[in-house]
């Protein structure tokens, strides 16, 4: 099944851990960020920071996009 293929190609570069963390904006959509590794820091210190930056990226691409070209 594909969800295995995936996960064990995934295993190959050593990427067997992660999360998604979705990230509701101001518009009523939602983004998402996600990170991966061998092994990934789920304790609640290491989430809330993770939610942090994630949401203050998130919101940052956000703003870049409202720039003039140019």
């Amino acid at each position: 099944d594909t969800q295995r293929r995936i996960l064990a190609e995934a295993r190959d570069f050593r990427i067997s851990d992660g999360f998604v963390l979705p990230i509701p904006m101001a518009d009523g959509s939602v983004r998402a960020f996600s990170s991966w590794g061998e092994r990934v820091d789920v304790a609640a210190e290491a989430r809330i920071a993770a939610s942090l930056v994630a949401r203050a990226l998130v919101e940052n691409l956000d703003d870049l996009k409202r720039l003039p070209a140019g």
